[in-house]
């Protein structure tokens, strides 16, 4: 089991963003507050500041939230307050003049970010508020983080979007990975609420252990999409 230094937990809802930050000692919570603390934090820190920029640069620009993010400070010392500024088109842009998502989507990109190898995530509903681009950016980055610092996730989430692109890298990059996942499938029957294991293999396909509900439900939807075109 992880020690409990090494588990994070994101809720489903994280925290509005705000105009300015100025909490001497910023609460940890699973709705994110301490996020633009953390993103203060590395900002200032010349060791890490370079990749953490390249980090949210590249989520940025393949999730189509921003270029990348700032911070503005109103003071010199380290607990001075700051805002938190979002680059669109070159343009700063305070962290709560922009798309909802951004705010709802930094909490779960930095958490990835900063803790250390073989930690363990809880998230609930990563994609909330984004747009589908943005949830499969999703699905990437936790495939990156599961293969390349072994970190291990049990997620919630109603986003399609995000799970066929972590699939996708599973086909793409399958002589890269050493992974076991699985989708639990949630249906409430007759006989009460079941769950049902469909694993993912190696070339990204789901395992043939799959309720009729489920089949049927994804295939309908397909079929259904083939004759718009």
């Amino acid at each position: 089991m992880p020690r409990f230094r090494d588990f994070a937990w994101i809720g489903p809802v994280r925290s509005k963003p705000k105009r300015t930050y100025d909490e001497l000692k910023p609460l940890s919570t699973p709705e994110g507050d301490q996020t633009p603390y953390l993103i203060n934090r590395i900002l200032r820190d010349q060791k890490s500041s370079g990749s953490f920029k390249r980090f949210i640069k590249n989520f940025g620009a393949n999730s189509g939230l921003f270029s990348s993010i700032s911070i503005k400070e109103f003071g010199k010392y380290l607990d001075s307050p700051f805002r938190l500024d979002v680059i669109l088109a070159k343009n700063p842009l305070s962290v709560d003049n922009v798309g909802y998502g951004v705010s709802q989507s930094l909490p779960v990109v930095v958490e990835l970010f900063v803790r250390a190898h073989a930690s363990w995530y809880a998230i609930q509903q990563p994609e909330i508020h984004l747009h589908p681009r943005a949830q499969a950016a999703l699905g990437d980055i936790f495939y990156y983080f599961a293969t390349k610092e072994k970190k291990k996730f049990l997620i919630e989430t109603h986003s399609e979007y995000m799970v066929d692109r972590y699939r996708m890298n599973y086909r793409k990059r399958r002589e890269d990975n050493n992974l076991h996942s699985q989708v639990l499938f949630f249906e409430r029957t007759n006989g009460g609420n079941t769950v049902t294991s469909i694993g993912i293999d190696e070339g990204g396909k789901y395992s043939e252990n799959q309720p009729k509900s489920f089949q049927d439900f994804f295939l309908k939807e397909n079929l259904s999409l083939l004759e718009l075109e």
